[in-house]
């Protein structure tokens, strides 16, 4: 199974939150499992993704970070310490910046790295990051 892991860094949003980016690429890559979650999300949901990471064949990981404001991380924490363990087979594409993710994801090899897509929302770019999951 590939996996595309979508995580936010920022404040709360309205529990009805809907990633119109991450609908779009549901109906272009229906092979992905998509799971998304956030800073604010509790252990049970980042434990699961963990569980997904763990257990995907590749998995593409996109980070939006708040540009303003030091949100701290959370459950985060520990998912960041399984993308480390498995950068064989993961792809990340980071969107802003935050000092303490940034310094922990500096672990990970530069050549799996995408650094702040111009926009998030250009679902091409994204599409084309996770065609580059297949190349691997």
């Amino acid at each position: 199974m590939n996996l595309l892991l979508s995580l936010r860094i920022g404040a709360p949003i309205p529990q009805y939150y809907q990633n119109s980016t991450l609908d779009l690429i549901k109906q272009e890559a229906k092979d992905l499992i998509i799971y998304d979650c956030d800073n604010h999300s509790d252990s049970v949901i980042i434990s699961y993704a963990a569980d997904l990471l763990e257990k995907s064949a590749k998995a593409a990981i996109i980070i939006e970070m708040e540009q303003e404001g030091d949100f701290p991380l959370g459950q985060l924490r520990l998912l960041f310490t399984k993308l480390i363990q498995h950068t064989t087979k993961i792809l990340l594409v980071t969107v802003g910046t935050h000092p303490v993710a940034n310094h922990i994801l500096q672990a990970l090899p530069a050549t799996i790295q995408f650094h702040n897509l111009d926009n998030p929302k250009q679902v091409k770019q994204i599409l084309s990051f996770l065609d580059r999951i297949n190349e691997q």
